[in-house]
């Protein structure tokens, strides 16, 4: 059984942050989106197909569909709204945690970062 799909350092271009400037020009976030499943295939060549599983295609293209659908003020919004989205790409999706970071907006080479949680 799969029990968890991961896709990491995916760039969002979005428009998300509390000022002026943030609500202007895009800006590329790094996402890692953990996806828990029920997934079954075992030996069972009738099994071993993309029609049998998650698209990862398909979580790429929600992340950056949710991005770019408005401005986001917090990237809270941003994770949470796309870890719900992710959630209903699939009948087997069990929870999904959608990790965003927001490069260079701290000194230091502070890298502010949250996880988003979707179960149910």
């Amino acid at each position: 059984m799969i029990t968890r799909i991961q896709l990491s350092s995916i760039p969002v271009v979005a428009l998300c942050g509390c000022l002026p400037a943030e609500r202007e020009l895009p800006i590329t976030l790094l996402a890692t989106v953990r996806v828990r499943t029920e997934l079954h295939f075992g030996e069972d060549p009738a099994f071993d197909g993309i029609d049998h599983t998650l698209d990862y295609r398909l979580i790429l293209e929600t992340m950056r569909t949710v991005a770019a659908s408005r401005h986001f003020a917090l990237v809270e919004s941003l994770a949470e709204t796309s870890a719900a989205h992710i959630r209903r790409l699939h009948p087997a999706i069990l929870s999904v945690e959608v990790e965003l970071s927001k490069p260079g907006v701290l000194p230091d080479g502070v890298l502010p970062t949250i996880t988003a949680l979707c179960e149910g």
